[in-house]
């Protein structure tokens, strides 16, 4: 497993922290020059932008309807600036997303389904990421 999957240890011990109720998830995304796909897979997107908000988050809201999982997109844009850096982090763009519960995430980033169509797209689109859970 590379630092960009989503680990099935780390999922269950932030499913611990954050509880059952609804969660907002914060991406932090730096995407790759070009998306790095393995050569068998079929659905291959041209940049790295369009395997991302394309590939991987269309397959990600078809997983989630059909398991019957309400997801928002809350935001989704470029970052411009990080005003008062402590260190040199930077960010292509950050992405916000609703969920009823954590447990919901986890249904759909468990799923067969999200395996064989999502994540190959943000494996192919993603060089860096932070993924951070709040609550209002």
């Amino acid at each position: 497993m590379n630092e960009l999957e989503f680990s099935p240890d780390g999922l269950t011990e932030a499913g611990r922290v954050i509880g059952d109720e609804p969660v907002v998830m914060i991406n932090l995304l730096s995407f790759r020059d070009r998306p790095s796909y393995p050569d068998d897979f079929q659905d291959k997107r041209a940049t790295a932008r369009a395997a991302y908000y394309e590939g991987y988050a269309g397959e990600f809201r078809d997983i989630a309807a059909s398991l019957g999982i309400p997801v928002e997109l809350v935001y989704a844009g470029r970052q411009l600036k990080t005003v008062f850096p402590r260190e040199q982090e930077q960010w292509d763009d950050i992405v916000v997303v609703r969920y009823r519960s954590f447990a919901d995430l986890r249904s759909i980033v468990d799923s067969r389904d999200y395996s064989i169509r999502a994540e190959p797209h943000r494996l192919a689109a993603v060089s860096d990421w932070r993924f951070i859970a709040t609550r209002p």
